[in-house]
């Protein structure tokens, strides 16, 4: 992957994390509701949910470990 094709998205930033809500159907079973992105900066007090469009504007992106490698 050439470092140019690497966005400022959530699933590039070592602050970004995926979640999601789930919701209880019935007692043994439950589904996943809705997936959402959250920003786990250590200068924020707590995880903020993000759109992913966000992550482009926000100075403190950081490429996340997984992509270091192929930075150098």
């Amino acid at each position: 992957m050439n470092l140019r094709t690497i966005k400022p998205q959530p699933w590039t930033c070592r602050f970004g994390r995926l979640g999601t809500t789930v919701e209880q159907v019935t007692v043994a079973t439950s589904k996943v509701d809705q997936v959402f992105w959250a920003c786990h900066q250590p200068t924020q007090r707590s995880l903020r949910v993000i759109a992913p469009d966000e992550c482009e504007h926000c100075p403190g992106w950081e490429l996340a470990a997984r992509f270091e490698a192929l930075a150098s």
